[in-house]
């Protein structure tokens, strides 16, 4: 699968943008139903269904939805909160990710909203920053080393923004990258040079998969809640998930699946463990932060289970919110034990362990470190790649746990919240006298 960009629906995107035929506020989602809206009463124009999306996969068939990804708008406009998920999804394909932050600044130039060009074109015009190039690349060198400088405050004041909960992250990657980009490029939009420090913690659950250059194997990431979550709009339901699964090369041997979840529906996980069980490719799970309640039966799923060192996971009987008579609750009591010992099975199916004492440690409802799920059989082995390490303590921040009945993350996997804001500030203070 090589997804290339579709020239045809950025050049649709950009002539929608001009006309003012763009919405940048309203919550993004694209459906089976959106899609065939785009196709038209007889499901066959292809053309117009390509013009809006901003990815082509080549080898796919023609005339198929399998042929385009990552739609930027439907009803006759662009959707900036398209453009803003196409960036989170396709930061591995440049052109994909550079054409949607070329077209996010283009809302942002009709909306007349983009303060650092108008601090540019000020200060431009004001003579404050007198030309200099040494390097000859036709850019005024002092007006760059400036901007880094000012790119580097917007950073800092998002870092303190993630830990605060405050704070527009989108907004500020998109004033980042505008100040990192040289004036000459700014029009075309050839931002290939520009390479982010970090990408921003987010709260919203992550679904994506990218095949390796070997074609026989697959990364796959799953962070979040399982289900819709209706508390953030996110979530990744089972529809996502085997959306997902069809990305996978029919090549690949083996897939990677990185997993840090707090769990969330056990029916919307149950389905997204048998669709890892049914697929012909071998799924290795890694626990990079934890794999708590449903989170856990899909760790079961994997042909081998990694716990990341500081890792967790979390097993106890499923619960329901429910209101009824005496004769309704006790109903919906033998459901939830019914439920209770499918989930015993499939510990002891892996484990090994005697169904009683899997009972018994549901009920303790508590974390169990990396060292004792091993030990259990709850996983085959400890560690995970340096970088998957570092991201550990990132991918906990910003769950709610008492919404999922979950207790406190161990102290191991709490960030030192106080120590980083103090940090934060000395630094903040010297790029402000810089």
């Amino acid at each position: 699968m090589a997804i290339t960009l579709y020239t045809p629906g950025k050049s649709n995107a950009r002539s929608l943008i001009n006309d003012g035929k763009y919405d940048n506020t309203s919550p993004w989602s694209f459906s089976a139903e959106d899609g065939d809206a785009l196709l038209g009463p007889g499901k066959d124009d292809w053309t117009n269904f390509g013009k809006f999306h901003l990815g082509e996969d080549t080898s796919a068939t023609e005339d198929t939805k399998g042929r385009f990804s990552f739609p930027h708008g439907k009803d006759g406009k662009v959707y900036g909160g398209a453009l803003r998920a196409i960036r989170n999804r396709a930061a591995d394909n440049k052109a994909i990710f550079h054409a949607s932050g070329e077209l996010l600044d283009l809302i942002k130039a009709k909306e007349g909203t983009s303060d650092d060009r108008r601090r540019g074109a000020r200060a431009e015009e004001e003579g404050e920053l007198p030309p200099y190039d040494p390097d000859g690349d036709g850019d005024n060198d002092a007006e760059e080393a400036l901007n880094a400088i000012r790119a580097a405050g917007i950073l800092m004041d998002h870092a303190d923004d993630c830990l605060t909960g405050e704070g527009d992250g989108d907004d500020a990657m998109a004033r980042v990258i505008h100040l990192m980009t040289p004036r000459s490029r700014r029009v075309s939009g050839e931002n290939s040079s520009i390479v982010l420090p970090f990408k921003r913690p987010t709260a919203r659950s992550v679904l994506r998969v990218r095949a390796q250059a070997n074609g026989e194997t697959a990364e796959m990431d799953l962070f979040g809640v399982v289900g819709g979550d209706f508390w953030s709009d996110g979530g990744i339901t089972k529809e996502q998930f085997a959306d997902q699964l069809r990305q996978i090369p029919a090549s690949a041997k083996r897939v990677d699946l990185r997993l840090s979840s707090p769990g969330g529906d056990v029916f919307e996980g149950r389905a997204i463990a048998n669709m890892m069980a049914e697929h012909p490719a071998a799924f290795d799970v890694n626990v990079i932060a934890e794999a708590s309640s449903v989170a856990s039966i899909i760790a079961m799923a994997g042909d081998t289970i990694r716990m990341g060192e500081g890792a967790v996971m979390l097993i106890h009987r499923c619960y329901s919110f429910c209101i009824g008579n005496s004769v309704e609750l006790t109903a919906i009591a033998r459901d939830l034990a019914t439920i209770d010992e499918t989930m015993v099975q499939t510990y002891a199916k892996r484990t090994g362990m005697k169904p009683a004492d899997i009972t018994a440690l549901m009920d303790e409802n508590r974390y169990m470190s990396a060292e004792e799920a091993k030990s259990r059989g709850f996983a085959d082995s400890i560690g995970v790649p340096p970088v998957a390490a570092q991201l550990m303590k990132i991918a906990a921040l910003d769950i709610d746990r008492a919404r999922f009945h979950l207790p406190p993350l161990p102290t191991s996997m709490r960030p030192r919240r106080a120590a980083a804001l103090a940090a934060l500030s000395r630094i903040r203070q010297v790029v402000k006298t810089a």
